[in-house]
């Protein structure tokens, strides 16, 4: 059941939904659902997690999205419904939301994440229960095989790029705070336990390669309140309700909800948070669209970000919310390349033959065309549900 308040905001995203390209004040507004300005502004801002103004170009955008696609409508009008003056400017909106822009949207098969009305945090629970064969194990690179121990070396020494807003927000929402336990599954070279610790968490990092751990166990030396374990995320077998937060990081997909969210659901404490982040870098920025065509010429198998796509699009629990933003990640020409290197589409799953090719080939191209620093927007994705 919703509060009193939760339910004038729930009533306000419908009023803004049904009257999207109209005139919206917060004097309108508020006035539908019996509420002062500020207590409007307060309430929606509050419950939703964003402000109205968000809310309302997001669902613009979104539906501009859809309107470009499913309905073939020009650029131009489309962003004259959604309340622009100019292309121009709708375009600079389209690219900061989605990370494209909307010409080459309009035109290719990009996926795109749409801004979702009530996803924020209301709908009836009814509706979060999984659909028929939404347990199913999301599909990568059409089954080819991949080991990320492989690009153990090449992780820890170039896959620790995000920025530390990325890390205060984490914090802000609760994890990694003094007197909580948390679980990071799938922690790799444990990344994030180890731009969190500080706080003084009692911090437990799961993964199945033991050539990872053994690179997070060197980088965490001296740091006593990590404890990293070789286990499968489904094989998980600890008490119930022993985690105030559960993290999965940039691996959530290669999981099988059938059966890693029982076990959440029983490791999460009442009040908990489980988190889920994605982070890609926009295929807009030149040196990303050399790079994944090189990857794509030698190993054709792989999909890129498709199944990350794919599980944001999942809701295995109640009341997601959601929050993404870009940022700007430095790079010279040698991190950016073991960056690469160290990627499901290279090192993980290239045999000997192909990995020297990439490495010879990706070089040549970074050396010809990029100078020795450069910077590329990423954008980051939050999921996170409480319990």
């Amino acid at each position: 059941m919703f509060s009193e308040k939760e339910e004038k905001v729930y009533e306000l995203q419908k009023f803004i939904l049904s009257h999207l390209y109209e005139k919206l004040t917060l004097e309108n507004l508020a006035a539908q659902v019996g509420l002062s300005e500020w207590q409007c502004y307060r309430s929606f801002k509050e419950a939703a997690g964003i402000s109205i103004a968000d809310y309302i170009r997001r669902a613009r955008l979104s539906e501009a999205a859809r309107k470009l696609r499913e309905e073939k409508k020009k650029v131009l009008d489309v962003a004259l419904e959604a309340g622009y003056d100019s292309t121009d400017g709708f375009q600079r909106a389209f690219f900061s939301e989605f990370g494209c822009n909307p010409a080459e949207y309009e035109k290719s098969d990009i996926s795109i994440l749409s801004y979702v009305p009530y996803d924020i945090k209301y709908r009836s629970k009814d509706l979060y229960k999984a659909e028929s064969g939404r347990l199913d194990k999301i599909q990568v690179d059409n089954g080819k095989v991949f080991d990320f121990g492989k690009t153990a070396e090449y992780y820890g020494r170039f896959r620790d790029i995000y920025p530390q807003s990325l890390f205060d927000k984490l914090y802000s929402l609760g994890i990694g705070k003094a007197g909580t336990k948390w679980l990071d599954l799938g922690t790799g070279t444990g990344v994030f336990p180890r731009n969190l610790y500080q706080y003084g968490a009692d911090i437990t990092a799961t993964d199945i390669s033991e050539e990872q751990l053994e690179i997070a166990r060197n980088l965490s030396l001296g740091i006593d309140n990590i404890h990293y374990e070789k286990v499968a995320a489904e094989e998980l077998n600890y008490p119930e309700h022993s985690f105030d937060a559960i993290t999965a990081c940039q691996c959530f997909w290669y999981f099988n909800p059938e059966l890693i969210v029982p076990k959440i659901k029983s490791l999460i404490k009442k009040g908990g948070i489980f988190l889920k982040l994605y982070i890609s870098y926009l295929k807009e920025e030149p040196v990303t669209q050399d790079s994944n065509a090189l990857i794509k010429k030698i190993n054709p198998s792989w999909h890129g970000a498709a199944s990350a796509l794919e599980d944001l699009r999942r809701h295995y629990f109640e009341n997601p919310q959601l929050e993404t933003f870009i940022t700007e990640i430095p790079f010279t020409r040698e991190s950016w390349h073991g960056r690469m290197l160290a990627s499901r589409g290279v090192m993980a799953s290239m045999n000997e033959e192909e990995l020297l090719q990439f490495d010879k080939e990706h070089r040549a191209m970074l050396d010809e065309k990029y100078p020795e620093k450069f910077s590329i927007k990423h954008k980051i994705f939050l999921t996170w549900y409480r319990f």
